[in-house]
């Protein structure tokens, strides 16, 4: 630490990983928690003054985890969450907290309430739940004692015991029964009667007079449920232990073994004492190593307790299986409008000046989840990148998760084009990949120079064609897709973001180029076929839509197409049980809006 530690040491399992960590304090004005086994830091807590006072453990807001409370010559005393050292709450006295706290139920109100002293005099009783007072007791000097809790005159009920600088020490009846262990986590200083500083206490091994009979029944789920174990899966397993023999069974504990060939994975659980007749449950959770490949693996479990005694060991056999590998596609969609952190003319370009919002879609097309998934954006070019991590979460086999990452470009940008590279990672490492994308950066064109009005500028738009709808094979026969062509057109050109083609000039250009335009517009569904014939076109992208008819229900799907790199950007599907004209033409009409970004 950064300077002397007089407070002394207290040991607990504050993470619940069933491993002791030491919580101690020091006068650099913090409290450290670290790992047992090897000394490196959990946490750290800093406070406004020295720490003197001992580190007292206990689950004082009944969650089922320890809580760390302790005092500190800032006048205050803190409790702090044990896994991550988070304050819970503080509470301020009128001067140095030298004392140690100590824990318990002392209003019988089956909660554990925190007792201790301080340099103004006082003994302080405060609630574990949220550190208001309960009461207070005034001596005649400063109390440097920690409390301790107990029944002194054998009356059934608790008092607490403490002593002041006035030369006094005070026996204070707090009027309740004594408690369970369990509401007695931390009775005095540094625990126990021997001092340990150990909230489990000194485990003093015993010998049976009669053996236990120790016995196990055990179940294992995998987390997906296919019983087959694969790389960096959870497994999920239930142990039953009973003890069917006339002697208790001490100190029980669990080891789990996972092994395929020479590789293993070794955890041990404790279980605890368990007495003759009795059973006890233990959940564990652990994840198999990445690496497995193909073939035969095997679980173990032994139980155990401090004399020796086993349990039948339980072993099974499973199948193991390679992770399968996620396979990622990134989309993008440019976002300039004035919502959001984008700013610009919101016409789908990137121009100089503007910020940007680069609306992601990544699709995984392999057969493996891709877990806690990121996409990471950089450049080479001179941008500004404001957000350059967009956080999607997990995605399933066949399934999409869509994020933002921020740029801006400056006004003097002196390229016609940006490079980005998106690098995708996930959670395993295995299966990044990385895209590279080049987008156009459109110029702002004085007007003056092109004859238009002074001060205006001219925008230069991608063009787009849009083709028909596309009959579904369920459709009925009695609907005519093509009626519907020119609504798709008319909500594209409201968009403002594109030169949207007429149904003229489509015919017409096809046309022009040898083809049968009725042919090709009633037949072109498939996206290999609408990007040649955008190509054709001339055209920066392609909408191609199809209605389908299923379970009473009409479907309609639009796509967005990046003639260029032959790519979807953007998929949408909306649904209506009505067949009529007018409402087909509003579902038709509302998809292609929310598929343009118009709702």
């Amino acid at each position: 630490t950064g300077n002397d530690v007089p407070s002394s040491p207290s040991l607990g399992d504050i993470d619940n990983d069933g491993k002791l960590e030491v919580v101690v304090g020091s006068y650099d004005n913090k409290i450290y928690a670290l790992n047992g086994e090897d000394g490196s830091l959990l946490w750290s807590y800093k406070t406004g003054d020295i720490v003197f006072s001992s580190p007292s453990l206990g689950d004082i807001d009944n969650d089922g985890k320890l809580e760390v409370v302790v005092g500190s010559y800032d006048n205050k005393i803190y409790a702090l969450n044990g896994e991550n050292g988070s304050l819970l709450w503080s509470y301020s006295t009128g001067n140095d907290v030298p004392s140690s706290p100590s824990l318990g139920d002392i209003d019988n109100d089956g909660k554990i309430e925190v007792v201790v002293g301080s340099d103004d005099n006082n003994i302080y009783a405060l609630n574990g739940e949220d550190g208001s007072i309960l009461w207070s007791y005034e001596t005649g000097a400063d109390v440097f004692s920690s409390p301790s809790l107990g029944d002194i005159d054998n009356d059934g009920k608790i008092e607490v015991v403490v002593g002041s600088f006035d030369n006094n020490i005070y026996a204070i009846s707090t009027g309740s029964p004594v408690p369970s262990p369990k509401l007695l986590p931390w009775p005095k200083f540094k625990h126990d009667l021997f001092n340990s500083g150990n909230y489990g206490g000194i485990k003093i091994k015993k010998k049976p007079k009669y053996p236990p009979y120790l016995t196990m029944k055990a179940s294992i789920k995998d987390e997906n449920g296919n019983n087959v174990i694969e790389g960096g899966e959870r497994i999920d397993i239930t142990i039953d232990v009973s003890n069917k023999g006339k002697g208790d069974a001490y100190a029980v504990k669990a080891v789990f073994l996972f092994r395929q060939g020479s590789q293993e994975t070794k955890e041990e659980k404790t279980i605890g004492d368990i007495e003759a007749g009795t059973s006890k449950r233990l959940s564990h959770s652990f994840s198999v190593p990445l690496n497995i490949k193909n073939g035969k693996c095997e679980i173990r479990i032994d139980v155990s307790d401090s004399n020796g005694y086993k349990a039948e060991e339980y072993v099974v056999g499973m199948g193991c299986a390679e992770l399968p590998p996620p396979i990622f596609s990134v989309y993008s969609v440019i976002d300039d409008d004035l919502v959001g952190k984008s700013s610009g003319n919101g016409n789908g370009n990137i121009e100089e000046g503007e910020t940007i919002e680069l609306k992601l879609n990544v699709r995984n097309e392999g057969k493996g989840i891709g877990r806690d998934v990121e996409v990471h954006l950089s450049s080479t070019d001179d941008i500004d990148i404001i957000e350059d991590v967009a956080k999607i979460g997990n995605i399933p086999p066949d399934a999409s998760g869509e994020g933002v990452v921020v740029f801006s470009v400056p006004g003097d940008f002196k390229k016609d084009r940006i490079s980005l590279e998106l690098k995708v990672k996930e959670k395993t490492g295995l299966f990044s990949k990385t895209e590279r994308k080049s987008y156009p950066v459109y110029k702002r064109v004085v007007a003056e120079e092109i004859g238009a009005s002074p001060g205006g500028t001219v925008q230069t738009l991608p063009t787009l064609a849009v083709f028909p709808p596309g009959r579904g094979s369920h459709l009925p026969k009695d609907v005519d897709t093509l009626v519907f062509w020119r609504f798709l057109i008319e909500s594209a050109t409201k968009s403002g973001r594109y030169n949207v083609l007429t149904k003229d000039n489509v015919w017409t250009t096809l046309r022009d180029k040898g083809k049968n335009p009725d042919e090709v517009l009633n037949k072109c569904s498939e996206a290999i076929c609408l990007v040649d014939q955008g190509r054709i076109l001339q055209a920066d992208y392609i909408i191609g839509s199809e209605l389908e008819f299923y379970g009473g229900t009409y479907i309609f799907t639009i796509t967005l197409y990046d003639v260029s790199t032959s790519k979807v950007i953007r998929t949408k599907t909306g649904e209506t049980k009505a067949g009529s004209y007018e409402a087909l033409k509003s579902l038709i009409q509302s998809t292609c809006e929310e598929l343009l970004g118009m709702r």
